[in-house]
């Protein structure tokens, strides 16, 4: 059959001797050229529309088209993914170009039935693995809202043994997703961690999760062992962990939750981490004044000191932590022994680092307590660590009025930027990023004012945050 596509798109363009002319269609282009015509196609809004226009052109785009198409998959259900794995194992030939897929619970307008509300599509360990099997290419995988079941792990089918043996991923991210633990219906330590294992990844995203962390609910590879027993060749080999919005299945007290962190630095594999991202506000390092809190705040900050120590140390280059001010003198932010139990002074080749800061709102104090300062929680910490860091970031969570950022007994950002002359030679980037309101402009101009050793050295700069990159 004559190639029809072809041969409404020619042109008649003059030969490269200048003399006559010669008949070219799109098909005679470069690929190389075709190619860069897809990647570019591939960054607009309509990227899948435009694509699909493309591919219509002729039999030889239709071919290039398809790499280009299916590289990035989003798979929605309502039930389960036993039809996308049945599609994956008719269609190899298009399964080989899927790098990124997606799988989540479909959402409908309308009320929804509350079996779907509450549970979500169902996957379980066995099913992803062999999903992932099937997709040779495969370099980003995302979890949102879907249950998972690990009910067919067992010691005698270990979930290393279910995914291919050179399988890794990029970035596995798992997002709002849950369990079963007895009759709740919430995300247990042990199907977290199977599913980590039988999905090794660079980057491991985990987000908007509800873990039940009672003791003793963990397997590795789908058996019990103490960790004395577990060999360094078995354990989690992640570069790169972001932790957004963990919480336990109770809340309090702080404890429940960092077992969390705990098992990661039993999991996971010596001085492999070189980023690490704790982005939910109000958590380990918050104020509150309930005056038990302090001991239970001291030994969350010792459990993550003791995963930074272990699993980053000198590897860890980047390292991001929320900080919750509440002006009660009496919990020792101001000390900088409070935070030693952080071992950030053993992070010696750390050159970046993030405190994403969350000031509640201002409310009267006890008669007679003065109010600390956000900075001086800043340097108590900054203290420890090492005199390396190249670049700082302070993220402003609340809205800031321009007066605060002047105010000494507020923010007081006069005194972090005469710290990071003090002790921070080598720094070369201080970034501020600030709520954008209608007052953002104001409120840069009194940053740029107040830390003015900063700016005059053209360290300094004020962004505005955003849900396209901090939220």
């Amino acid at each position: 059959m004559p190639n029809s596509g072809a041969s409404r798109h020619t042109a008649s363009v003059p030969n490269a001797a200048g003399s006559g002319h010669g008949t070219y269609g799109l098909d005679d282009l470069p690929l190389e050229l075709v190619d860069l015509v897809f990647r570019h196609a591939g960054n607009l809004r309509d990227a899948k529309q435009t694509i699909i226009a493309c591919a219509c052109v002729s039999r030889l785009w239709r071919k290039l088209a398809l790499p280009h198409l299916f590289s990035s998959l989003k798979v929605v259900n309502r039930a389960d993914f036993y039809d996308f794995s049945t599609f994956l194992t008719t269609h190899p030939d298009l399964a080989r170009h899927i790098r990124f897929l997606t799988l989540a619970r479909l959402r409908r307008r309308g009320m929804m039935p509350m079996a779907e509300l509450v549970i979500g599509p169902n996957i379980s360990h066995s099913g992803l693995a062999n999903i992932v099997a099937r997709l040779p290419k495969l370099e980003e995988l995302c979890l949102d809202e879907v249950f998972i079941l690990d009910s067919e792990i067992d010691s005698a089918s270990p979930p290393a043994l279910l995914t291919p043996p050179h399988f890794r991923l990029k970035k596995l991210s798992i997002s709002s997703c849950h369990g079963r633990v007895g009759r709740m219906q919430i995300l247990s330590l042990r199907t977290l961690f199977n599913a980590l294992t039988i999905l090794p990844a660079d980057v491991v995203d985990l987000s908007w999760l509800t873990i039940a962390c009672d003791a003793g609910d963990v397997t590795f590879d789908g058996v019990r062992l103490p960790a004395a027993t577990r060999r360094s060749n078995e354990r989690l080999h992640v570069r790169d962990l972001i932790l957004d919005k963990i919480s336990s299945r109770s809340g309090w007290p702080p404890t429940q939750t960092t077992r969390v962190y705990d098992v990661f630095r039993q999991y996971l594999a010596p001085r492999c981490l070189r980023s690490f991202q704790a982005q939910r506000r109000k958590d380990l390092l918050s104020t509150r004044l309930d005056p038990t809190f302090e001991k239970h705040n001291r030994d969350a900050l010792r459990v993550l000191g003791d995963l930074l120590e272990y699993a980053g140390g000198e590897a860890l280059l980047h390292l991001s932590l929320p900080f919750s001010v509440g002006g009660i003198v009496e919990h020792p932010e101001d000390d900088p022994e409070h935070w030693r139990v952080l071992r950030l002074h053993k992070l010696q080749n750390l050159g970046s680092f993030s405190l994403l800061i969350d000031k509640p709102p201002d409310r009267p104090l006890p008669a007679g307590t003065p109010r600390i300062p956000l900075s001086t929680g800043c340097i108590a910490i900054l203290t420890h660590v090492p005199t390396t860091l190249r670049s700082f970031t302070l993220v402003l969570w609340a809205q800031i009025h321009p007066g605060e950022i002047q105010y000494r007994l507020g923010l007081n950002l006069q005194a972090l930027d005469e710290f990071f002359v003090a002790r921070f030679s080598q720094l070369t980037e201080v970034e501020v990023v600030l709520p954008f309101n209608p007052m953002f402009g104001s409120s840069s101009a009194a940053v740029m004012d107040v830390m003015h050793h900063c700016n005059e050295r053209r360290i300094l700069q004020v962004r505005r945050w955003g849900r396209d990159r901090w939220t």
